[in-house]
């Protein structure tokens, strides 16, 4: 009898002394794991079907990737020959299902034949599909992969543009009329407005400039829009500060200063005919009232006076009036003297005198040039002097001269280039 024991013997010999018995249905449980356990051993003695069907199985993969690569070599050599290929037809793999009788009838697959050229022609004309068509853009962006839900997942985020609103001024502040240009500075906008501050003044224009003639506050705004309806706005103050007003009068060689909102002030004389430059003018005064008798000597063709008034912000107005003219030098010359008849003297006279022994001129100004000449009926010069303090005393040649009337002419320039041109007669008058 052989030692080993069936099934039933070894479990009734581990059971052995145990009440326990089990259920058949244990039993069928039991028998079954430990002979797929007793397949599985391996016994050399005991050849079964497991290693028997395992070597079969590998013989055949074997032979079947032979049995490939052999084909593959010879589709290969075809191919390169430019040799046309017929496949033979292959029944499908499926089945058609016979509604009639419930079974599944094989049907045939029909194939048309297809011609292969040379692997080189294969190779080139697949390029050519595949590659762009000229001018064509070549993406080398990946494609974009899809969600189980059917949405892509690595989709592109665009570029979202920041909007900056800014601008700046020319001048913040200053005094009127002030004149100021706006640049805009702002980023990323389509579309502006600007607000001035003042009525009427809002515009359109990327850039702006406006002139402010009244002093105050002008809060001035620019509104900028991006492409995608995003608003911003920039706003700034423009101060403007008042400008004083520059008035003044000459009445009676006396000035008299009515300007308003101005704690500073400069007179000076302009020349005739001058453009203000640094030459033609002359300060000479910073009082509210200033003296005319002063500066008369400072610039003596001088033709206007000037007021620069200016206030705390440093806001300045100017004007100016013409002088009054003074009155223009002359020279007076009587119409008869009464030579003395006690001689000839040196012509020397006392302006202060009234005597009427010298003919001389009466004058308020005395020229820088003079020139005296006086002349007898018949033309002949009897008397000449150079000198405005020198005149005739009615004698020539050291001899009274005729009782009668002479010719008289008198040239020269007065300190202001005014010319002296003059002439008249003269009678001489002698006393008993």
């Amino acid at each position: 009898m052989s030692n080993d024991y069936n099934i039933e013997e070894l479990l009734i010999k581990k059971l052995e002394g145990l009440e326990i018995e089990p259920s058949g249905n244990a039993w069928l449980k039991t028998q079954r794991v430990l002979r797929r356990k007793n397949f599985l051993r391996f016994r050399a003695r005991k050849f079964n079907v497991f290693y028997a069907s395992t070597i079969v199985i590998v013989a055949g993969l074997i032979g079947g990737i032979a049995i490939t690569q052999s084909g593959a070599k010879e589709d290969a050599e075809l191919r390169k020959e430019n040799i046309s290929i017929e496949p033979v037809g292959v029944e499908e793999s499926y089945f058609a299902k016979d509604t009639a009788h419930g079974a599944r009838n094989p049907q045939p697959a029909t194939h048309k034949p297809q011609t292969i050229d040379k692997v080189e022609n294969l190779t080139e004309n697949v390029t050519e599909e595949l590659s762009p068509s000229p001018g064509l853009p070549v993406s080398h962006s990946p494609s974009p992969q899809v969600s189980p839900s059917g949405g892509e997942i690595n989709k592109p985020i665009p570029e979202v543009k920041t909007l900056i609103t800014y601008f700046t001024p020319s001048v913040t502040s200053g005094c009127a009329p002030l004149e100021v240009s706006f640049v805009n500075h702002s980023e990323n906008g389509i579309a502006y407005e600007w607000n001035l501050g003042e009525p009427d003044t809002r515009n359109l224009t990327p850039h702006t400039s406006h002139t402010y003639y009244k002093e105050g506050e002008y809060t001035v705004s620019l509104t900028a829009m991006s492409e995608d309806g995003t608003i911003g706005t920039y706003s700034q103050v423009i101060t403007v500060y008042p400008k004083p007003h520059a008035d003044f009068t000459i009445e009676d060689g006396s000035v008299y200063n009515y300007s308003i909102g101005a704690n500073e002030y400069e007179w000076g004389l302009l020349r005739k005919d001058a453009q203000r430059s640094a030459k033609d003018t002359q300060s000479f005064s910073s009082d509210f009232q200033p003296n005319l008798e002063a500066p008369s000597s400072l610039m003596p063709n001088a033709s206007r006076l000037f007021l620069i008034a200016k206030n705390t912000y440093g806001c300045i107005d100017t004007i100016s009036q013409p002088l009054p003219l003074p009155p223009s030098p002359t020279l007076l010359f009587p119409s008869a003297f009464s030579p003395s008849p006690s001689g000839p003297t040196s012509g020397y006279y006392n302006a202060n005198e009234s005597s009427n022994s010298i003919f001389h001129p009466q004058f308020t100004e005395e020229p820088i040039e003079f020139n005296l000449t006086i002349y007898n009926r018949s033309g002949k010069l009897i008397f000449q002097t150079t000198d405005i303090h020198i005149g005739w005393d009615g004698y020539y040649r050291e001899a009274p001269v005729q009782r009668g009337v002479y010719v008289w002419k008198c040239t020269g320039k007065w300190k202001n280039g005014t010319a002296i041109n003059q002439q008249g007669d003269i009678t001489a008058l002698w006393s008993n």
